[in-house]
């Protein structure tokens, strides 16, 4: 039980190296916990921080979900095994929409959810390729995901029209393939794996002779920063726009959002 109490405390928001040291500090204060029977450990126990010393530790090492790195014996039940799975479990990646759906995304207007580009590699103003198109892109979903969440649609102009992939293509043998793993690594390098893994969906639409991609994010249980160079900037959703926070607007939205959004969960 005592385990299960520490896994219900599993917060991908939290410090869990402040609260090590916190343990650490706390462990040196303690009394010994001879002779005391585990039903009765508490903070005035070195086995009591200890445990939690070791909890924070393969949490720090292992930053995938603990169901997914360690196993159960089955003699501790079925029940305890669902109870640490419902816990931990990542958030699970939204279904795909129909053509329907997107369509009628791409016909209505951008907002706080939604928003549209023409492009993440295709500069149509100087008629070349241009990576650095990208960063449009990593903001949106940053802000997404610092948000409640939205949808990024790649080869729609701000008009509605769909222009669809053939310029951003160039260059890919493997058109999807490629792509994908541009936009994954992109993703992956300025917001970070785990954030990219678990709250984001990539999906690719044909309309006629165009592609065109979705990118389904969910919303984060923590802060999402985009690191450019030496920078880590935090992006908000403000209406149909992404925005840039200065450091006391981002230490106000943190404190604001996030301690609300991680007891909802």
């Amino acid at each position: 039980m005592a385990i299960l109490a520490l896994l219900r405390e599993y917060d991908p928001a939290r410090g869990w190296q402040e609260m090590r040291e916190q343990c650490l500090s706390a462990w040196k204060l303690s009394y010994n916990y001879s002779g005391v029977p585990l039903s009765d450990i508490g903070p005035s126990h070195d086995l009591y921080w200890a445990m939690r010393i070791g909890f924070a530790d393969a949490l720090l090492k292992y930053p995938a979900p603990l169901s997914d790195t360690v196993e159960i014996d089955n003699a501790l039940g079925s029940k305890m095994w669902r109870e640490i799975d419902d816990i931990l479990r990542p958030p699970r990646k939204v279904q795909p929409l129909s053509r329907e759906e997107v369509l009628k995304l791409v016909e209505s207007e951008e907002s706080v959810v939604l928003e549209f580009k023409a492009s993440a590699r295709w500069d149509y103003k100087e008629n070349r390729l241009n990576d650095n198109l990208c960063l449009p892109v990593i903001r949106t979903v940053a802000a997404f995901l610092n948000g409640d969440g939205g949808r990024l649609l790649i080869g729609v102009r701000d008009n509605h029209e769909i222009l669809g992939f053939d310029n951003d293509y160039k260059g890919f043998q493997r058109e999807y393939d490629q792509y994908t793993r541009f936009i994954v690594d992109k993703l992956c390098d300025y917001i970070g794996k785990v954030a990219c893994a678990q709250y984001v969906s990539i999906e690719f639409y044909r309309f006629g002779n165009k592609d065109i991609c979705l990118l389904d994010v969910r919303r984060c249980a923590k802060p999402v920063y985009v690191r450019e160079g030496r920078a880590e900037d935090l992006y908000i959703r403000v209406e149909n726009e992404t925005r840039r926070l200065n450091t006391r607007e981002a230490h106000d939205y943190i404190s604001l959002t996030f301690p609300r959004r991680s007891s909802q969960t």
